[in-house]
């Protein structure tokens, strides 16, 4: 059967509104925890100590917003006619056969002492 625009693919699928599970349970250890702490910071942290992990989930990614906001589009602009000066007055001419560098490691010298 072809997709036909606006029409879904699971006509008795989950309805509009619907909280899944692991909301619900957020809701009611937040709601529990706000009775007790008016700070909602310091809900979640309490939440993140809690035995189920979705909730330690929602409640860490929760708290990232508190600390890390959500960054907006910013529009600059730019100016396009830039000119760039070079001076290379300063730099050593490259040769034409350059000397292959010796890279072979030399061992420390060791020091002998006599008499010992």
């Amino acid at each position: 059967m072809p997709f036909v625009k606006g029409q879904s693919g699971n006509p008795k699928g989950r309805k509009k509104g619907l909280v899944d599970k692991r909301t619900l349970q957020f809701r009611e250890r937040y709601d529990a925890l706000a009775e007790k702490y008016t700070d909602p910071v310091e809900v979640l942290f309490n939440m993140l100590a809690d035995e189920d992990v979705g909730v330690r989930l929602k409640a860490a990614s929760t708290l990232v917003s508190y600390r890390y906001p959500k960054l907006r589009a910013v529009e600059t602009t730019q100016n396009t006619n830039l000119t760039l000066g070079v001076n290379l007055a300063g730099l050593i001419p490259l040769q034409a056969n350059p000397e292959p560098l010796d890279v072979t490691p030399t061992p420390p010298a060791l020091e002998v002492k006599s008499g010992e």
